[in-house]
């Protein structure tokens, strides 16, 4: 800053750095005999911005009688003074421009240069961003740091070049925009449009060129997305069983999100879009086939073969949705489980996956076109059977074993008994269906030797019942069959059964043995039974809360002679006849108690109602005796082929679900089996062999150790033909001792 007094023509100025310049003038009068007018005129320039300095011509106007300034040098800005240096004159030029191709997940990134032209030793600008016509869904950074429509501040020295980092970040679904324009303003100015900028203070960032040759912001567009429609997207899942109304298609409807932009076939005769194709694989596998749709005419295209979304013949509507028919004939797809999605492939530009192509979300699928068959024969593999056995029939698909229970089921003994769901306890599980007969009101004596018949399915031409197996298909046919209940031998057979007691007294603090002899007593005097050692209670368990108590009861064979029977009124008496005489009691019993205890709570006298203890009875088995078990047991040539139907009945996981698939697996079983059977017996052959020809050598050692030792004996002998007799002895005893050794010696490797 300068400052100074001069004088010029008599006026005096002075010049400092300030930001005013001022004239002052000055009018006096003075009253005398004499009048006269002085003038006086002062002015002072100056700039208050640092860096400015002016040369400056004055002249006077003789005229107008005043002052006349003209600059005819110096610098300055803010603004710029004409005939004046400039102290800033901003440029920017681009020095490094962004690829051309940039991923969508990746920041468009150039490079500019800023460099100060004018004189002023330092400067400050203002950064701008600016769009014209932009879709507003961008973002500029300069060196990191965000800048908005107000841009950013500047420091710069004169004649240096500083390099900065402009990124530019697109917003969501921005693949492609107008040009980020950048000037470079002096701070203290008026932010001017483009039109009135020195071009040295303006670039526009672009890295390609739209179909007109304009240039553009651009990032490569991810392959076009699809997404699942209709029931598949309601449903997640496809079912084709025989129940459905088409069976040989399957209608596949998808949609296309960004339809506004364009239809499928619209980017794949414009863009990157190659296929949209329909992709399935059996469930395990894992290459993707692509799925064929209904037959057509034209073949001269391979392609239309095939589902495809973006290719002529798929119309999407006016929301984006397309429908295509995926040809499931038995011959391109038996039946099975399978995966399908939708998968749209584009060219190919390396980089992330995502770029090149886009699938669905997987979608699981079942097309099951075969019927569940009985396989094999019901289980056990025998002609007869133990009244109260389970008996399991087997299928050759994963049955719907969903509660309640689809199908009917019942076991009639003609001109006897006829047993249902309601006296058949009955299971579903995996591939079988087991079921046994409550023996809780039955006389079991009247079903030894009884011939039945047992059907499965729907039963009665009312009934709507029947089997299905899990992915809906009923059976054609009921499964029918016939058995005879075996002649066991009652006096030599045990009973068992759990009781099962409400508004029994207990809580966790109940002494159990009290409890069981409690039960005990009670069933004796309601069965009137007079050997209470034939009963045997254990696993008391009590609910305090429910008030209800469980026991298991066994009731010992007549044949068992034990030493704690009291009375012999009983003894003779089977167990089977005792279960049926307390189950009566308890029926009858319960059924007084019952409307006992309506007619207590009637009369509002609830404690009374609470002690009225109530029985039921459930799990009742009959216990042959070991010689009926063996007896009516299952042939040894059916038992290895009975174990492994017992096993696959429980099984839902196997590789496929049609008849002749789980034959073949039965087989690869049975042979596994043998092979292993075969290798183990070949093993033992090989070992005993080891160990009869070293038992063959040991015995050789020791016969040949014996004839030495006996020949050695035998010259000693000799040579002492004359010796006492004592000494012959003492001889002979050790020589049958030593034999003794070596025998035992010889049996124990023989016992090995």
């Amino acid at each position: 800053e300068a400052s100074g007094d001069a004088k010029v023509f008599g006026f005096g100025f002075g010049l400092e750095g300030s930001v005013k310049a001022t004239l002052h003038v000055k009018h006096t009068s003075q009253k005398t005999e004499k009048s006269s007018e002085k003038t006086s005129i002062g002015f002072s320039l100056g700039d208050d911005d640092l860096g400015d300095e002016f040369v400056v011509d004055i002249f006077f106007d003789k005229r107008y009688g005043s002052l006349v300034f003209q600059t005819i040098s110096g610098r300055s800005a803010c603004p710029h003074e004409v005939n004046t240096l400039a102290n800033e004159i901003p440029q920017i030029k681009i020095s490094k421009y962004a690829s051309q191709f940039v991923f969508p997940g990746e920041p468009m990134v150039f490079e500019v240069e800023l460099t100060n032209m004018g004189v002023g030793a330092f400067s400050k600008f203002v950064f701008y961003p600016a769009q014209s016509n932009g879709r507003g869904t961008l973002s500029v950074f300069l060196d990191g740091h965000p800048v908005g429509e107000d841009g950013t501040s500047v420091l710069m020295k004169k004649d240096l070049l500083i390099k900065k980092e402009v990124v530019i970040t697109r917003g969501p679904d921005a693949y492609q925009d107008s040009p980020v324009d950048i000037t470079l303003q002096s701070k203290c100015e008026v932010p001017r449009d483009i039109a009135d900028l020195d071009a040295l203070a303006y670039v526009s960032l672009s890295n390609a060129r739209d179909d007109e040759g304009k240039p553009i912001i651009e990032w490569i567009q991810p392959c076009p997305s699809v997404k699942w429609a209709s029931e598949l997207n309601r449903d997640k899942g496809f079912l084709i069983n025989l129940s459905s109304d088409i069976q040989d298609k399957l209608s596949v409807t998808v949609n296309n999100p960004d339809f506004n932009n364009g239809s499928f076939i619209k980017k794949r005769e414009s863009g990157r879009l190659e296929h949209v194709f329909l992709k399935y694989r059996k469930m395990g596998k894992l290459a993707w086939l692509r799925a064929k749709r209904t037959p057509v005419e034209d073949r001269t295209d391979i392609n239309k073969d095939f589902t495809d979304f973006a290719a002529s013949y798929a119309v999407e509507d006016g929301y984006g949705y397309s429908t295509l028919t995926w040809n499931i004939e038995n011959r391109l797809i038996p039946s099975g489980k399978y995966e399908i999605m939708v998968e749209t492939s584009c060219t190919d530009l390396g980089g992330p996956s995502d770029v090149n192509g886009y699938r669905t979300e997987i979608i699981p699928g079942i097309i099951d076109r075969s019927r569940p068959q009985e396989y094999g024969q019901p289980l056990p593999l025998r002609d007869t059977v133990i009244a109260g056995e389970e008996m399991v029939v087997m299928f050759t698909e994963p049955l719907d074993c969903s509660l309640p229970l689809s199908f009917d089921i019942e076991l009639r003994i003609e001109g006897l008994l006829n047993f249902d769901k309601d006296n058949i306890d009955v299971w579903c599980e995996g591939r079988g269906i087991g079921f046994q007969i409550n023996l809780g009101q039955i006389d079991y004596k009247k079903l030894l030797n009884q011939d039945f018949e047992v059907e499965i399915g729907r039963i009665g031409g009312e009934s709507l019942s029947n089997i299905y197996d899990s992915n809906g298909n009923s059976l054609e046919f009921n499964v029918k069959f016939k058995r005879t209940f075996a002649a066991i031998d009652l006096s030599s057979a045990s009973t068992s059964f759990k009781l099962l007691l409400e508004d029994f007294p207990c809580d966790t603090g109940t002494d159990i043995d009290v409890a069981t002899d409690e039960i005990s007593k009670e069933i004796v005097d309601l069965a009137d039974l007079k050997d209470i050692s034939r009963l045997s209670i254990d696993e008391f368990s009590c609910n305090s809360h429910g008030r209800r108590a469980s026991a298991q009861v066994h009731i010992s064979s007549a044949m068992d002679q034990s030493p704690r029977r009291m009375l012999s009124g009983d003894a003779k008496i089977h167990a089977t006849a005792i279960f049926k005489q307390i189950t009566d009691v308890i029926t009858s019993e319960s059924a007084r108690r019952d409307e006992e205890r309506k007619l207590y709570m009637m009369s509002g006298n609830e404690e009374a109602a609470q002690k009225s203890i109530r029985y039921s009875v459930i799990d009742v088995k009959i216990l042959p005796s070991e010689s009926d078990i063996e007896k009516f047991k299952t042939h040894s040539d059916n038992e290895e082929e009975e174990h492994l139907l017992y096993h696959l009945a429980l099984q839902t996981d196997l590789a496929e679900d049609t008849g002749e698939d789980l034959k073949e697996l039965i087989l690869d079983e049975s042979r596994k089996e043998r092979l292993e059977m075969k290798s183990e017996i070949k093993k033992l052959e090989k070992e005993l062999a080891n160990r009869e020809s070293g038992l063959k050598n040991t015995l050789e050692t020791l016969m040949a150790d014996m004839a030495d030792r006996e020949n050695n004996l035998e010259t000693l002998v000799r040579s002492n033909q004359g010796a006492d007799h004592k000494f012959m002895f003492l001889c002979s005893c050790a020589f049958v001792a030593l034999s003794a050794v070596l025998s035992i010696a010889a049996f124990i490797e023989l016992k090995k």
